[in-house]
């Protein structure tokens, strides 16, 4: 069932691209790109259960890269993305 005229498909589509263009500002930030940016994009993608964003977010918790270390809170994202991509890799 459609909610809003967006499938299920698309949302997952548009968290992909938030997560994609997040990390272009993230890789970039030294070119133009704004790092910022990049953090926000990949927290709201990671939060509308894109696979690989919550990873990152896990992995930035784990180096300290944006956030104070936290290896709590890096377990967690982390796990939340190991969930998304076994739960996705079931529907193939």
């Amino acid at each position: 069932m459609e909610v809003g005229g967006f499938s299920k498909d698309k949302k997952a589509i548009g968290a992909d691209a938030t997560a994609a263009y997040g990390l272009i500002h993230l890789y970039y930030s030294n070119y133009g790109g704004n790092k910022d940016l990049g953090h926000k994009l990949i927290k709201t993608a990671a939060k509308k259960n894109q696979v690989i964003a919550p990873y990152i977010e896990g992995l930035r918790y784990f180096k300290g890269y944006g956030y104070a270390q936290n290896l709590t809170t890096a377990a967690q994202w982390m796990r939340k993305s190991k969930k998304l991509c076994l739960t996705r890799a079931k529907r193939l």
